[in-house]
């Protein structure tokens, strides 16, 4: 598993910070979990956590099955990314440049796109870019889409309502 954060732009207004947007490189395999909160409530949470980010929902019936539809709805793109990259071909940003993680808080429903980005040079890599919200991910192999795309499913199944 490789993920990197990298080039967020912070907004600072009257002495309150937020993050406008970040971009997530990932590849290999993405592990993560799920945590419900305040399930029953008048005000339930879901969050996800995937490689170096944090989503958290505060209106899950609406904003987890659009994400998952983002994430599903790059299948056929994601097919045209290798398999699986081996490790030393990713890359590490130096340690001056890399983030640690990541912590989202997605609206209701988050825009969402995806397309496929060619090599900037000869010999580099193709990308995957799936927006969701404030974050960009740059996902680089088949391994890192399905990961990702099966943890959003699975939170799908887990708020859906139960016939």
């Amino acid at each position: 598993m490789t993920a990197t954060v990298a080039n967020a732009r912070t907004m600072v207004e009257a002495q309150a910070a937020y993050v406008e947007s970040t971009t997530v490189t990932v590849a290999g395999t993405q592990y993560g979990e799920i945590d419900l909160i305040g399930w029953g409530s008048d005000r339930p949470m879901i969050s996800l956590h995937i490689g170096p980010v944090l989503c958290r929902a505060g209106q899950p019936y609406l904003t987890v099955p659009h994400v998952a539809e983002v994430w599903r709805g790059a299948a056929v793109l994601a097919r045209k990314l290798p398999k699986a990259l081996p490790r030393h071909v990713i890359g590490r940003p130096s340690l001056e440049q890399q983030v640690t993680g990541v912590v989202l808080k997605l609206g209701a429903e988050p825009g969402g796109t995806q397309r496929l980005v060619p090599p900037t040079a000869p010999g580099g890599l193709r990308k995957l870019e799936i927006r969701v919200g404030p974050v960009t991910w740059l996902v680089l192999d088949q391994a890192a889409w399905r990961s990702i795309t099966d943890k959003w499913l699975e939170a799908l199944a887990l708020v859906k309502p139960q016939d």
